[in-house]
C-alpha cells in the first residue's frame, strides 16, 4: 500500500522488489491512495506498465474515513492475507484496515520528515501504531534504534538487503 503521485525512494524499494517476487507463490496487487479529485498517479501507471495489479483508493484531503472502508472491501473481496504499508498515512489507515478485515500487518518504515504540522501529527500517530503491527520492518539501523526506544516489541526488524541484487523469478 503506498500514497503516492510520484516515483520516489519508496516506490522504486516496491517496484524492485515486486519485479523479484515468485508469482507462483504470491499473488500481489498494489493499492495507491489518490487524490478523488485527480486519479492519475505516476507510480499507478508504472506499476500497471510493469504488468502487475494495480488498484486506486480514492481519498478525498489528507484523512479520509472512507478510504479505510474501501480498503477493508479490497482486503476482504481479494482474500488478501499479508497488508505491506510503506508511509505514514498508509500506516495509519492500513492498520485499522487491516485489523477490521482480519488481515496480517507489516509496515516498512523509510523516515519521516516533520515537514508540516499536518505531518508531524500523522507521524506520531504512526510511530504509535507501529507497535502493534505484526511485523515492522526498517531501513536503517538508525531508524531501528530510534523506534526501539518507543517500543517493548520484537517484531522489528532492520532490511540490509539490496533488493535490487535478489534473484529474480523469472
Amino acid at each position: 500500500l503506498r500514497s503516492t503521485d510520484v516515483i520516489g525512494g519508496p516506490s522504486k524499494s516496491i517496484l524492485t522488489f515486486v519485479e523479484k517476487v515468485d508469482t507462483t507463490l504470491f499473488n500481489l496487487m498494489i493499492a495507491t491512495f489518490v487524490s478523488a479529485k485527480n486519479p492519475s498517479s505516476c507510480f499507478t501507471e508504472e506499476v500497471k506498465r510493469k504488468g502487475l495489479r494495480t488498484v486506486n483508493i480514492p481519498m478525498r484531503g489528507s484523512f479520509d474515513i472512507r478510504a479505510i472502508f474501501r480498503l477493508v472491501s479490497l482486503l476482504k473481496k481479494n482474500d488478501i492475507e499479508i497488508l505491506h504499508t510503506h508511509g505514514y498515512k498508509e500506516d495509519v489507515i492500513g492498520y485499522f484496515a487491516a485489523t477490521i478485515a482480519g488481515v496480517k500487518r507489516v509496515a516498512m518504515v523509510h523516515g519521516w520528515t516533520g515537514q508540516t504540522l499536518k505531518v508531524k501529527l500523522y507521524e506520531m500517530l504512526d510511530k504509535f501504531i507501529l507497535r502493534f503491527f505484526d511485523r515492522v520492518i526498517v531501513v536503517t539501523s538508525t531508524l531501528k534504534k530510534k523506534l526501539m526506544k518507543d517500543r517493548k516489541s520484537t517484531r522489528l526488524n532492520s532490511s540490509h538487503t539490496d533488493i535490487s541484487r535478489m534473484p529474480s523469478s523469472a
